[in-house]
């Protein structure tokens, strides 16, 4: 866990998505956004770099060697051949 925010005046644990991912820690403390969750009853905050929005995708397995990231669950590919990775959301609250 990387802290806790309060959102509607309840305290929500704080984890960043880089991380998760295995990428390095952004030292800016207030870039990017937050998005808050709840799975399985466990609500969360997950900051994050941008949210695009909605969008309805075709989804692809994970290819080697990226399906080794537990939280990937899948891959869409844009109208503009940009890969978006989905996260398996099950898996960072396990990991919480």
């Amino acid at each position: 866990m990387d802290a806790f925010f309060l959102y509607k005046d309840e305290p929500l644990p704080l984890l960043d998505l880089g991380q998760q991912i295995g990428l390095p820690r952004v030292e800016e403390a207030h870039a990017g956004n937050v998005l808050v969750l709840e799975v399985r009853g466990f609500k969360l905050g997950l900051h994050v770099e941008r949210a695009v929005g909605n969008l309805e995708v075709y989804v692809r397995d994970v290819p080697a060697p990226l399906d080794a990231i537990a939280v990937l669950g899948g891959v869409a590919v844009l109208p503009d051949g940009a890969p978006v990775f989905l996260l398996e959301l099950g898996v960072v609250v396990e990991r919480f």
